[in-house]
């Protein structure tokens, strides 16, 4: 018997190996980035691009983490002071089938020595007015002063005066820098002013649930007079300026409402949040929103409507996610960067009195490198879950290319992490800030004056503040039977479960991205009496926020969750 043999190619067994292993899609890069360097003197340094498998034409994208960046082929550039510095190149072809980046760490001796030192004195005058006399060393000749004053208001003078409207304990800050901003310093030292005005007030609120969706809300703030203050409710789906209002919540859902109230004549202020859970709603859609997408070469996406239950006119508006909208039934988008974008579409029925929203991500990554942006925006308020005096919750949006921040408290110390808890020894106003730092290398510092108190008066109680996620929070209009999902813990150490309950199909496709919307994860998991409790081990990847993805049936869940080891 003649003995045949069979060649099998690469192609072959590619489409094998995909087969084998379930996934959608493989994306095999056709370029790999790299450079070599040499330090010049004074801080110089030669870059020579060394990447290769360049299809098409190719751009590059340098980024020096102390600010610059470049788009030359083989930059010099010059880093002023002495330090460790994270050097990324990226790089990508216009024909969308190549992206690769990578990053060094370039250690400079031979440079500037940043050795600002700030420093700061003050007198007390009358009236709750400080003069301040900025006493800082080794400051540059184009040094900039910024200072915050721990009430709110800041200054640019060298040594400023201030007049602070209510008696109380104040975090003063003092930022020292160079006109670049790379070479700073700073101080905080806590002031205290008692020949002001005194600030009493503390904003709260009780609330008892009605019929139909009916909530009661009672005002119980104190130490303001309600006959010249400011107030502004806001429910989620609506607001008032009564003192105590009653609200009728259209939908079942979860609503975050929030209370803030302000003397109209000056800074004392406060607010008061809370989540509330409506089950009982009779005015429940007929309508259903609902839409799928195909992603096409260099950034367009086709979207395809997939709503039910509407007749007559109906108004779609779409939202892309990157700050575009559109009207049409089907539309077409296109993004310029790569990234994770959440999608919304709002779907109304004019006959019906129907509205319905869903919201769904895309991942791009065929066209080029999202800007490199590090942002972040916090709010101060009480624990609604641990509802006790002195218990606090800082509800954070961090922009998704952040990994990681240091929290400056107000009171002299500070923490690292993107979620920490700290606790505070004395009852006063705060400035607290948030310096984050986004993987790229670009980092922002954002500020903001709170003032925590004890309800109870009681001196041995804690006063505790804890960052949580704010995307935890908010409206989850119940259109439908919803899925919940949950992950404990998060942030993690790279090991942590998932969980989900209430599914009403056989499996769940769970997909987990990084920043570049590449696929570090994936699996497919069957549904066992409507849920799963999976473990999942992203031990061997490295820190920082990824994007995870959960497709049950028609209906798609989106979370962050933050690796740090």
């Amino acid at each position: 018997m003649k003995k045949t043999t069979k060649k099998i190619s690469f192609k072959n067994v590619l489409s094998i190996v995909v087969l084998c292993l379930g996934l959608n899609q493989i994306t095999i890069a056709q370029c790999h980035a790299s450079y070599t360097y040499t330090v010049g003197s004074s801080g110089s340094v030669n870059f020579t691009n060394t990447s290769t498998g360049v299809v098409g034409s190719t751009r590059y994208n340098w980024h020096f983490s102390d600010g610059a960046s470049s788009f030359a082929v083989s930059p010099t550039h010059t880093f002023l002071y002495n330090g460790t510095y994270n050097v990324n190149l990226a790089m990508w072809d216009t024909s969308g089938t190549c992206f690769d980046s990578i990053s060094q760490i370039i250690n400079i001796t031979n440079g500037l020595t940043c050795n600002i030192a700030a420093s700061f004195s003050y007198s007390i005058g009358s009236g709750g007015q400080l003069n301040f006399t900025n006493t800082s060393s080794n400051t540059p000749s184009n040094a900039i002063y910024s200072w915050g004053f721990g009430d709110g208001t800041s200054s640019n003078i060298v040594s400023p005066s201030h007049t602070y409207s209510y008696n109380g304990s104040y975090t003063v800050n003092l930022y020292v820098s160079d006109s670049n901003g790379f070479c700073n310093n700073a101080i905080a030292q806590t002031v205290t002013v008692t020949n002001g005005n005194t600030c009493n007030l503390h904003v709260n609120y009780t609330y008892t649930l009605g019929a139909n969706g009916q909530v009661f809300f009672t005002n119980t703030t104190t130490g303001g007079d309600t006959s010249n203050i400011s107030i502004n409710w806001n429910f989620g789906d609506g607001s008032s300026t009564q003192l105590s209002p009653s609200h009728a919540f259209q939908y079942n859902g979860t609503y975050y409402v929030s209370l803030h109230m302000g003397d109209t004549l000056s800074l004392c202020s406060g607010s008061h949040s809370d989540t509330i859970k409506i089950t009982n709603a009779t005015n429940a859609p007929v309508c259903g929103a609902s839409f799928s997408d195909s992603l096409r070469p260099t950034g367009l996406v086709n979207f395809i409507n997939q709503s039910w239950g509407t007749s007559g006119t109906t108004v779609y508006t779409w939202s892309f996610g990157d700050g575009g909208t559109s009207n049409l039934l089907n539309p077409s988008h296109t993004y310029a960067h790569n990234g994770l974008y959440v999608v919304s579409l709002n779907i109304t029925d004019s006959l019906n009195s129907c509205f319905s929203s869903v919201t769904d991500s895309v991942i791009i990554g065929n066209t080029s490198p999202a800007p490199c942006v590090a942002s972040v925006t916090f709010n101060m308020h009480q624990d609604s879950l641990h509802p006790q005096p002195g218990i606090w919750q800082v509800s954070t949006n961090y922009s998704s290319q952040i990994t990681s921040a240091v929290w400056s408290w107000g009171d002299g110390t500070s923490t690292t992490g993107l979620y920490p808890t700290h606790t505070y020894t004395v009852a006063g106003h705060y400035n607290i800030c948030v310096k984050a730092y986004a993987s790229c290398g670009d980092s922002t510092t954002v500020c903001q004056n709170d003032s925590l108190f004890r309800l109870s008066n009681n001196a041995n109680s804690i006063i505790s503040v804890t960052v949580i996620n704010a995307t935890a929070t908010g409206i989850k209009t119940t259109i439908q039977e919803a899925a919940q999902v949950s992950i404990y813990p998060n942030p993690s150490a790279g090991v942590f479960i998932l969980s989900l309950t209430n599914i009403a199909v056989a499996k769940a496709q769970i997909n987990i991205s990084n920043i570049l919307g590449e696929v570090v994860y994936s699996t497919e998991e069957q549904v066992s009496n409507g849920t799963i409790a999976k473990q999942i081990d992203l031990q061997s990847i490295a820190n920082g926020a990824y994007f995870m993805k959960v497709s049950v049936g028609t209906q798609t869940y989106t979370s962050k969750i933050i690796i740090n080891k």
